[in-house]
């Protein structure tokens, strides 16, 4: 088995042989376990046939097959398994060929028929498609590739329709810092006040934190957009830590000519800081309609 690559980020001396051997031999053990699982699914890959000739069955017959689903086994049993599976399988792929095959077909797999069926039939979709600003499709250098995409799928889906995060009209940009910084955190604080749940490893200590304030919170929105930043201004203290202003991320406000001569320097890139990152939630925010607004004003 070909040895993987120290990584530039790993710390610590050198593995002698002895122990190189010893990973190699865990490596090969995991791969064995991992390559071979869908092998030891014998009963649910047969029933999975099984439901799978049933399904092309009825479509030649153009009868429904809406009702077979219910029996299909799901491998990936729940959203965390799947986020965690696809999680250790991206890891092995950073070493292993096998590994980076598996999740190319995988994706590439997965796209191709999701994009058919939402062509097909979308109004299965459409629910997804407006409460997100992304879809899943390919990247190529041909620049029809993209095109062929979201020629009239976007339009069938409704795509980014109900989103929180504007995607008509000017464009916000996430090459600007503080912008950056507010989608990063409206997506944490989204994550907590939808209850979301992951096997992957993050920071629930931080999270937990924000949970009372978050669940309270409605969709983001041009008008509660300070309301979120009241959140959002807890949550990157937590991240960023009280002196966040010495983070190296802010090194080009001390370079700023405009506060070399103040005497209170450190409380005005502070409050700045903090200004452009509130204007960054107003930026990424959609704007409510009529609708929406007659129902803030009446509260």
């Amino acid at each position: 088995m070909k040895k993987t690559s120290q990584s530039k980020n790993d710390i610590g001396k050198k593995s002698s042989p002895a122990e190189l051997k010893k990973l190699e031999r865990q490596m090969a053990e995991h791969d064995k376990r991992a390559w071979t699982w869908w092998e030891r699914q014998d009963e649910p890959v047969m029933k999975f046939l099984h439901c799978a000739n049933e399904i092309w069955a009825k479509d030649v017959l153009n009868h429904e097959s809406e009702h077979i689903f219910e029996d299909i086994p799901d491998f990936f049993q729940s959203k965390a398994f799947t986020e965690l599976y696809f999680d250790m399988l991206s890891k092995c792929a950073e070493h292993h060929s096998e590994a980076a095959r598996r999740l190319h077909y995988i994706a590439t797999f997965a796209v191709k028929h999701l994009n058919d069926a939402a062509y097909a039939a979308p109004k299965y979709f459409q629910q997804i498609a407006q409460e997100d600003f992304l879809w899943p499709g390919y990247l190529s250098d041909h620049p029809d590739v993209e095109k062929e995409q979201k020629k009239g799928l976007f339009s069938k889906l409704h795509l980014g329709e109900k989103c929180p995060i504007r995607v008509k009209g000017k464009k916000f940009s996430l090459d600007t810092l503080e912008t950056r910084i507010a989608f990063q955190l409206w997506g944490k604080i989204e994550f907590v006040r939808k209850d979301e749940n992951t096997l992957l490893p993050i920071n629930w200590a931080i999270l937990e934190k924000i949970k009372y304030d978050a669940a309270k919170l409605t969709p983001l929105s041009r008008e509660n957009y300070r309301l979120w930043w009241k959140v959002g201004e807890k949550l990157f203290l937590l991240v960023y830590g009280e002196q966040f202003e010495n983070d190296k991320s802010f090194t080009h406000y001390w370079k700023n000519a405009a506060y070399k001569d103040e005497q209170n320097a450190r409380a005005l890139i502070r409050r700045d800081i903090k200004k452009k990152i509130q204007q960054g939630f107003r930026s990424i925010a959609v704007k409510s309609s009529a609708g929406e607004n007659e129902l803030l004003d009446s509260r």
